[in-house]
C-alpha cells in the first residue's frame, strides 16, 4: 500500500524549475555562485481558485415605478363613403344585385381600388375597401363604396387627405377599368360617425 501511494505521489508531481542568469557585467558574475538546490513543488500545495461568487447575491427585487408609462396611441375606426360615377357604363344587367354582371363589376371596382391604394401613404391604415352598390343613373353608372380606416389617433388624415389620395389613384382605377372614364366632378367622400 505504501508503494502505491508513493507511485500516486510520482505521477501527480509537476515540477518547477528557476533559472537566475546574470549579466557578465554583473558583479555578482565575478564571484562564483552556487545555485540553491532545485527544489519540487506538489501540486497539491498551489493555492485553490476563489470561489466564483464570493458573496452571494441578494434576491431580485422589481423596481418600483413611480411614474405611469406614457400612453399608447389607440387606434380609431374610420368608415368614409364614397361615390363615383363612370361615365357613360349604365347597364341593364346592374339594375339586378344578384345577377353575375352585377357582382363581376363590384369586384372588379373593389380589387381596382384596393390595387391603386396600395403604393399610397394611405395603405398602412387601410383595413378595407367595400363596393356597397351599382346602379344606373341615366347613361351613367354610379358606384358606391366606403373606405374602413384604422387610424392612430394622433394622426391627422381626414377628408381632405382622403380625397386628394382618391383624386391621385383615378388615372390606375380608370386604366384596370378598361379605360372607363371616371367624372372628376361627381365624386363625394363623406366621413361616416360611428
Amino acid at each position: 500500500m505504501l508503494k502505491q501511494n508513493k507511485d500516486l505521489m510520482e505521477k501527480n508531481l509537476i515540477f518547477s524549475v528557476l533559472i537566475i542568469k546574470f549579466p557578465p557585467s554583473s558583479p555578482i558574475s565575478s564571484t562564483t555562485y552556487q545555485p540553491e538546490p532545485i527544489t519540487f513543488t506538489p501540486l497539491s500545495t498551489l493555492q485553490p481558485f476563489p470561489p466564483l461568487f464570493p458573496t452571494p447575491l441578494p434576491p431580485y427585487k422589481p423596481p418600483i415605478i413611480t411614474m405611469l408609462p406614457f400612453p399608447t396611441d389607440r387606434l380609431q375606426k374610420r368608415v368614409f363613403l364614397c361615390q363615383m360615377y363612370l361615365l357613360n357604363q349604365a347597364n341593364e344587367a346592374y339594375a339586378n344585385h344578384n345577377s353575375f354582371e352585377y357582382h363581376q363589376t363590384s369586384q372588379r371596382i373593389q380589387n381596382a381600388i384596393d390595387n391603386q391604394l396600395k403604393p399610397t401613404p394611405l395603405r398602412p391604415y387601410l383595413e378595407n375597401v367595400h363596393v356597397w352598390y351599382l346602379y344606373n343613373s341615366g347613361p351613367h353608372l354610379a358606384v358606391e363604396f366606403s373606405l374602413i380606416m384604422l387610424i392612430p389617433s394622433h394622426a391627422n388624415i381626414g377628408l381632405t387627405s382622403v380625397k386628394n389620395v382618391f383624386l391621385s389613384i383615378l388615372p390606375g382605377i380608370e386604366d384596370q377599368l378598361n379605360g372607363t372614364y371616371i367624372d372628376r366632378n361627381s365624386i363625394s367622400i363623406q366621413y361616416l360617425h360611428i
